[in-house]
């Protein structure tokens, strides 16, 4: 039965890279185009959250969402909620059971900057420049069923992009061995 699951999961995988192939390839179309309005970005991380707590809570990993006073900005709110998913499970990806994944809204006047710091393996100084870079995998001994497609943070770069934001990482002694994602955009357009 387990080998079985295992081949099912290996048969899903291929057509869930397709999608994120063509998700990618969409974006770059000339005709790809944000259908952006005014939104509280709060709501659209609390949706993420819950989106995601059921992935969280079956690999016993603390999920926190510390949230301030609401961010109005002008974004594709699904396009952001993508984002969002894609980076809360990037982070759980690379989280241990009993650690903890802590996303944070903040402020800066005319940007909302959103920040996701797990406590994972971190980062290798190495890997780090190229991570939003497509099909990149930092642990090459990986294979592709845990390891996910490599796409996810490309699709990130390119709809953060897109919001005319920032994407980026750190990690290291700073983050106490885990690694810290943030996302910089501006409130508008």
């Amino acid at each position: 039965e387990a080998e079985r699951a295992v081949a099912r999961r290996a048969v899903v995988q291929p057509d869930e890279l397709v999608t994120e192939l063509e998700d990618l390839h969409d974006m770059e179309s000339p005709e790809f185009q944000l259908s952006r309005s005014k939104q509280e970005l709060g709501h659209i991380m609390e949706r993420a959250i819950t989106l995601a707590a059921a992935m969280y809570h079956e690999k016993k990993v603390d999920l926190q969402y510390v949230s301030g006073s609401p961010i109005l900005a002008e974004v594709d709110a699904d396009r952001m909620l993508q984002v969002l998913i894609n980076m809360l499970s990037n982070a759980l990806h690379y989280t241990p059971a009993g650690g903890t994944v802590q996303a944070e809204l903040v402020d800066e006047g005319t940007n909302a900057l959103i920040r996701i710091k797990d406590s994972g393996q971190g980062i290798s100084s190495s890997d780090l420049p190229y991570i939003f870079e497509r099909l990149y995998r930092g642990d090459k001994s990986r294979n592709r069923l845990s390891g996910g497609s490599g796409m996810g943070l490309a699709i990130v770069k390119q709809l953060v992009s897109a919001h005319g934001g920032q994407v980026w990482a750190e990690s290291g002694e700073k983050h106490a061995g885990g690694s810290c994602f943030y996302i910089r955009i501006p409130k508008e357009e």
